[in-house]
């Protein structure tokens, strides 16, 4: 794993971006949390995005960030998250991200504030660990179509559909986080976790680096 470009959290605070990348890990989770890291083999269990950035002389900058969490996806700010000692954070960026892109990106944010929460894909993530890996790609492809809603969100899935709709066409591949050769791009598109995000080359670490 590559090392992250900051050290200390404040510095990663101040320097933060629209579109940058929030893991997040619930210290005390509960069962779904410890199950969602289980399956994805990664130390995160939740993945958010920055909203917005309020610079503030000589302070930390209010940070807000928006996320798609149990009751859909809402905004709420960083702090709660920094205040709180059950939570641990990292921080990623995906390069190459223009200013223009980055208004894009805000813009599919503002689109889909209050979006309902898609359950059933987790239920699809946790049959795709017990079942799904042990069918052939066609059977598990087939299976995932049928169980995916794209018009809700869990958290990672919708980190890698504001990227997707924000970059300019000719670089969307190249905001893909999951590398799955020879699955469908509805797989690679929405049967994400946070821990693709976290293993992913795609985006840089800018902060606490765990897969």
């Amino acid at each position: 794993m590559d090392a992250a470009r900051y050290t200390d959290r404040s510095e990663a605070i101040r320097n933060l971006r629209v579109a940058d990348i929030i893991m997040t890990r619930t210290k005390h989770a509960n069962w779904l949390l410890r199950g969602i890291r289980k399956m994805s083999h990664s130390y995160w269990n939740h993945s958010a995005l920055v909203f917005e950035v309020i610079r503030q002389k000589d302070q930390e900058p209010e940070v807000l960030i928006v996320e798609a969490l149990d009751k859909g996806i809402e905004i709420h700010r960083l702090h709660s998250y920094l205040n709180e000692k059950d939570f641990d954070i990292g921080v990623k960026r995906v390069p190459g991200i223009t200013d223009e892109e980055r208004e894009r990106i805000l813009g599919f944010f503002l689109d889909k504030i209050d979006t309902p929460y898609d359950y059933t894909r987790l239920f699809g993530y946790m049959l795709n660990r017990i079942v799904l890996k042990l069918a052939n790609v066609k059977v598990r492809d087939m299976i995932a179509q049928r169980i995916i809603n794209i018009d809700n969100f869990v958290c990672s899935s919708f980190t890698q559909r504001a990227f997707y709709l924000g970059v300019a066409p000719e670089k969307r591949d190249r905001v893909m986080f999951k590398e799955n050769a020879g699955t469908n791009f509805l797989y690679q598109m929405e049967f994400i976790t946070p821990g693709d995000i976290a293993k992913s080359k795609t985006a840089e670490w800018l902060y606490n680096p765990h897969d």
